[in-house]
């Protein structure tokens, strides 16, 4: 991260939320389920797909992370029985990665394996640099075992080359 980008990720917690639900809120479906599934049934009357997340990074708790699952469980059962055109996108850090990660790749598995039960999709983000290796490994165990599972790479990190 440059300075610009350090500086901004310190001063975050200290904007009024306000402020912050101001600027972000455009990019996020609402702060319930129900919200979210209203959302992207807007967006897919304006002929849209989307993706869900579930926001939260870094769980601290094997606790923490299994309430996120736990979200993204609900979330995979409402787009099933919404049929919404819409899949979900998980940070491994908030499913557990920092806590343990084997733990962490138990989580996905089990949203990937009811994804894939569901006819659906995956996608795991990246996150920083810290945690490519890992991101990066999980997701080949799950693509190679469940097989609809993806994940973001970001272009300025280089040496995340993937190939089929």
């Amino acid at each position: 991260m440059s300075f610009f980008d350090d500086a901004i990720v310190a001063l975050l917690p200290m904007i009024p939320k306000a402020i912050t639900k101001h600027v972000a809120g455009r990019y996020v479906a609402g702060a319930s389920l129900a919200d979210a599934v209203s959302t992207v049934k807007l967006v897919m009357g304006q002929g849209t797909c989307a993706t869900v997340d579930v926001l939260g990074e870094n769980a601290e708790s094997r606790e923490e992370s299994e309430e996120a699952t736990s979200l993204y469980m609900r979330a995979l059962a409402a787009i099933q029985s919404e049929n919404l055109d819409t899949n979900i996108s998980v940070k491994p850090t908030h499913l557990g990665l920092r806590v343990d990660k084997e733990f962490c790749l138990g989580n996905i598995d089990r949203l990937v394996a009811k994804a894939k039960e569901i006819g659906n999709f995956v996608r795991i983000d990246m996150e920083d640099h810290t945690t490519t290796t890992d991101t990066l490994d999980m997701y080949r165990r799950l693509r190679e075992s469940r097989g609809n599972v993806g994940v973001a790479i970001q272009s300025y990190l280089k040496r995340s080359h993937i190939t089929r």
